[in-house]
């Protein structure tokens, strides 16, 4: 695994949660789910993570998609989550301010994540970025996302077995 950032001064019991993209989709539709998981950070229990990759797919949406869009840019904005820069730099995505440069280590795991294929940028850069912040990562892309978190030990969740984990830690 590679190098990580300075533990958070969370308790060692909260859990860190990385939301890509399409989670924010999900919460849209599944407003007991979003219940559960603003139960859970207001309670302290989990930590939301969100970086500018989650936030710029959003705002990439076309001019035909602007209400959905809209949507989801107010839903990300009343989650209360913790805005942090990506651990790694990609050209034509990163942005320098929002960004760290990653050692040589994670830059051979982000390119093991992605085979090269820059469809999957985003995705492995939010892997990448979760485990730096030793949070796991919740997705809905269940073909690269777990392969991606399973290569540098990470644990990763669709929203249905988040559900689960929220409901069984007493969020429900």
């Amino acid at each position: 695994m590679p190098d990580r950032c300075e533990p958070s001064d969370a308790s060692p019991h909260v859990l860190k949660l990385m939301l890509d993209t399409n989670v924010v989709d999900v919460l849209m539709t599944d407003s007991a789910l979003l219940g559960l998981l603003r139960q859970a950070t207001t309670s302290g229990a989990v930590e939301l993570l969100v970086t500018h990759v989650q936030i710029d797919e959003v705002m990439s949406m076309g001019p035909n998609k602007r209400a959905k869009m809209e949507s989801l840019v107010q839903l990300l904005a009343d989650l209360p989550a913790r805005r942090v820069p990506t651990y790694g730099f990609v050209f034509d995505l990163s942005r320098f301010d929002n960004a760290t440069f990653a050692s040589e280590e994670h830059a051979a795991a982000f390119q093991e994540m992605t085979g090269g294929n820059t469809r999957h940028n985003e995705d492995a850069l939010i892997v990448l970025t979760a485990a730096w912040y030793y949070a796991d990562v919740v997705s809905e892309n269940v073909r690269d996302v777990p392969k991606m978190a399973a290569l540098i030990g990470l644990r990763s969740y669709t929203t249905s077995e988040l559900r689960l984990l929220l409901a069984s830690a007493g969020h429900s």
